[in-house]
């Protein structure tokens, strides 16, 4: 890829990161999906062939799953119909980093 494309990524990536209907899930938080189990994000990353923002996560406790699941942002953030309503795909639970500053404080 040619170094002037670089700035078109960049800009086509914060038009996706600022809309104002998505959340923008940050790296070690934590996410329950509509269906219950519980996700940690690993990181954004961005699609090739569509240069869509993705979030990468995997299943967050004892899982014996080795391998990390991919979602477009769009996606994340969509309403799903389950058991006849409308409700969001995942919801924010908690920051991994806030946790371990509230463990540290109470040792």
């Amino acid at each position: 890829m040619s170094n002037h494309n670089i700035p078109l990524i960049l800009h086509r990536q914060e038009e996706i990161l600022v809309q104002p209907s998505d959340q923008v899930p940050k790296p070690r938080s934590i996410w329950r999906h509509y269906k219950g189990d519980l996700y940690s994000v690993k990181k954004l990353v961005m699609r090739e062939s569509t240069e869509e923002i993705d979030v990468c996560y995997k299943k967050f406790e004892n899982s014996p799953l080795l391998f990390n699941w991919s979602r477009p942002l769009k996606e994340w953030n969509e309403m799903v119909d389950y058991n006849g309503s409308q409700v969001k795909r995942f919801v924010f639970v908690s920051s991994r980093n806030e946790k371990r500053k509230t463990n540290e404080c109470t040792r």
